[in-house]
This record gives structure tokens, C-alpha cells and sequence, in this order.
């Protein structure tokens, strides 16, 4: 090869290294964001969780520079929207609000789905809704206790109504009936707020109730007992179910998360914005006397780690009712 021919060869691999690199440089070396970030919500439109969405969208504009835009892609309890957010692209323009169910325990049953809690980077805490065991307003039960006590005296009388049968919610339901020994109809419900409606309706007898639910319909509604490690302030004559004796704890924390291979340099900088607004006390405000939800930041690495205890926590509780169910199966079939 003459050496003109090695000189043009040398300069178009020179050439072609140089445009190679400048195609695969980092999104990080871009400003960010120069246009709106979508952000997906697995539950339908008007569920609580677009709700806390839409009042975080136009307040974080401020510190990000650009607004959140909701995207709904509700289905399979969530699954269909967490997947979504695990094969967006990842640039840190389509995030997500992970809720434990579709992020967490649904890993924990058949069908798996199509994607692993490891498909995704965390990128702060949002909030935390508090809840436990509700009853409506004029229902003769005072604890708890008293609602134990009759349903074991009258079996199958009563209805308790429950909505995502795989989430943390339902879970600590099924946790509480094979624990407490009653043997009730259990009425699925599409989502919390139905479930909540059936019980004012009188529908159902009892349900789980997150806490700002029970204070807009304090009316209609009464809280007997919280299923979370300590009392709530809005409502701090309720007891907790671990003061009773009792293990069931209902959820954590909710937070955003990113698509795996989101930069980090995007991760925080969404993280900053996410913080400022979170924690702003008017923000925090605004969101329990809307939606009654608790304005709870975390950083990144501490909400990644709670996901991970509630997982585990709630593998436990899996394989708790997994062995109760086929004992039952067992005691039907020698009845037979």
C-alpha cells in the first residue's frame, strides 16, 4: 500500500473514532432537561397517585426548569405502567412513581413479571400513606379487638373488602385474617378508594383505609387500628397494631424511579428538584388536604434500601399464607 493510500486510510479511522465518540458521549455532557420529563402512573386517571403526580407536576418547574408531564398506563395492577417505565429509554426524560405492589410484591407470585426490581434506579422518596383497619362510622365495633371477637363468634358472616391482592395493602390484610384466626368473605376490589366507597355504601363491613381517606369522610368513615410502626399524628388516638401485639405493617414509602442506565448527573439533578418541592411545607400542606397523603423525602440510596427490607419482609409474609392455604386445601380435601 503506498503510503498516500496509508495516510487516507489513517485519517478516515482518525476520522471515524472521532464522530464514534461523539455519538456514544454520555447524555450527562448535555444540559438537562431541555423539555419536559414524563413521568408514568401505573393507576388510572384521577386514582390518588395522578392526583399526587399532577400537584407535584407545575411546582417542580421552578427547580427543574421543565415540567412533568403525566403519562397514564394503568393495567395488571400496575404492571403494565411499571414496565413501561423499565423499557423506556433511559435519558432521564421518562421516569416513574413506583408504588410497592407493582415495583415490589409483585415479584413475590406467579406469573413473574416482565421485569426485576434491578431494571430501575431510584431517585428519591415522594410520600408516605398511612393506613390500617377501618369500619364505617356507625359500625358497633369500638377496637379492633371487638371486631375479632364477633366475627369468630359469627364465621362468614361478615365482608372485608380488598384491592391489590399482590401489594402491601392486601397482603397485610390476608396476613391479618390468617392471623386473627376469623374466617370472613373477602371482596376484591379494583382499587382503594372502591373498596373504601363499599364500606360507606355498606357494601362490606370493614377494609383497609389510608389515613387521609378516613379524615375527608370522618363522617362516614372510623380507623380501628394502624398498620404501621407508630401512631399517626392526624390521628393519634388510634392505636398500632404492633402496641396490640400484632405484626402487620401495610407499606413504605412511594418514590420515583428512573429506566437502569439513566445517568446518575440526571438522576440527581432530578433528585434536587424532587427535594426542594417535597420538602417545601407548603407543598407538604397542599398534599395531605387534597389527597391526605404525607410529603415524605428520601434520598436515593435510602428509599432503594427500604424497598429492599419490604421485599424481603413481605417474602415472609408470601410464604406465611402460601403454607396456610395448602394446609386448608388439605383439611377441605379430608372432609371430603
Amino acid at each position: 500500500m503506498s503510503a498516500r493510500k496509508k495516510m487516507t486510510v489513517g485519517v478516515f479511522i482518525i476520522i471515524t473514532l472521532v464522530l464514534f465518540g461523539l455519538t456514544t458521549l454520555s447524555f450527562s455532557q448535555e444540559k438537562y432537561p431541555t423539555r419536559p420529563v414524563q413521568v408514568i402512573c401505573q393507576w388510572g386517571a384521577g386514582s390518588n397517585v395522578d392526583l399526587a403526580l399532577r400537584l407535584l407536576a407545575d411546582p417542580i418547574k421552578q427547580h427543574l426548569g421543565q415540567p412533568l408531564v403525566v403519562v397514564v398506563k394503568p393495567g395488571a395492577q400496575g404492571v403494565v405502567g411499571q414496565n413501561a417505565m423499565a423499557k423506556a429509554k433511559p435519558d432521564g426524560y421518562t421516569i416513574g412513581l413506583a408504588a410497592l405492589g407493582p415495583m415490589v410484591t409483585v415479584h413475590l407470585f406467579e406469573p413473574k413479571p416482565p421485569y426485576k426490581m434491578e431494571d430501575f434506579e431510584a431517585i428519591a422518596g415522594y410520600y408516605h400513606n398511612p393506613g390500617g383497619f377501618g369500619v364505617r362510622k356507625d359500625a358497633p365495633w369500638k377496637t379492633l379487638d371487638d371486631f375479632i371477637a364477633v366475627a369468630k363468634k359469627n364465621p362468614m358472616k361478615y365482608k372485608i373488602g380488598l384491592h391489590v391482592a399482590r401489594g402491601p395493602v392486601g397482603l397485610a390484610i390476608k396476613k391479618f385474617i390468617l392471623s386473627s384466626g376469623i374466617k370472613v368473605t373477602v371482596v376484591p376490589y379494583a382499587g382503594g378508594k372502591k373498596s373504601m366507597q363499599a364500606v360507606m355504601g355498606g357494601d362490606v363491613d370493614a377494609c383497609a383505609m389510608h389515613v387521609g381517606f378516613v379524615i375527608r369522610f370522618s363522617d362516614k368513615l372510623r380507623l380501628l387500628e394502624l398498620f404501621e410502626k407508630e401512631r399517626s399524628g392526624m390521628l393519634a388516638d388510634v392505636p398500632t397494631a404492633r402496641e396490640k401485639g400484632r405484626d402487620l405493617i401495610m407499606g413504605a414509602r412511594t418514590g420515583f424511579v428512573a429506566p437502569k442506565g439513566t445517568p446518575i448527573d440526571r438522576i440527581r439533578i432530578l433528585e434536587s428538584a424532587l427535594k426542594k418541592v417535597i420538602t417545601d411545607p407548603g407543598f407538604g400542606k397542599t398534599l395531605f388536604e387534597k389527597l391526605g397523603m404525607v410529603a415524605d423525602f428520601s434520598h436515593r440510596e435510602v428509599i432503594w434500601k427500604e424497598w429492599q427490607d419490604t421485599h424481603s419482609r413481605f417474602q415472609k409474609i408470601v410464604a406465611e399464607l402460601t403454607k396456610a392455604e395448602a394446609e386448608f386445601k388439605k383439611m377441605e380435601k379430608k372432609k371430603k
